[in-house]
């Protein structure tokens, strides 16, 4: 299955020319360093208490996790989603990899620490201007 092309980097509610200002504020609050256009990072995956999850700049927390059901003697599995009601506005490298999100209906504290990534996608290149 193939992904979508990442976008170019964004913040999510903010004006285009208040983004960069944004993301130093953000890496700041989170104390890491801006990274870099090019090194931006988009999304990543990562497990947490059993569950897998995926953080992606603009949209809400995701997540599954396998539950096994004691059926006639057997067992059965299956997936059940996860969601959570935060958008996510950043996402920084480090140990532990650190997730801003807006906070809006979470059960997460701001940054969300998410350990170490299983994987990372970076944003795009920017837009081509006319």
């Amino acid at each position: 299955m193939t992904q979508d092309p990442a976008p170019p980097f964004f913040v999510p509610y903010i004006e285009t020319e208040k983004m960069e200002e944004a993301y130093a504020e953000l890496a700041r609050a989170a104390r890491r360093a801006p990274l870099p256009l090019d090194e931006r990072i988009y999304s990543i995956a990562y497990n947490s208490r059993g569950e897998s999850w995926t953080a992606t700049v603009g949209k809400q927390l995701a997540g599954e996790k396998v539950v096994r059901k004691r059926v006639r003697g057997g067992s059965a599995e299956h997936v059940q989603r996860l969601s959570d009601g935060a958008t996510v506005l950043a996402i920084f490298p480090g140990i532990p990899f650190m997730v801003w999100h807006d906070g809006v209906a979470s059960v997460w504290e701001n940054p969300l620490m998410a350990g170490s990534p299983t994987s990372i996608r970076r944003f795009g290149p920017p837009a081509a201007t006319p």
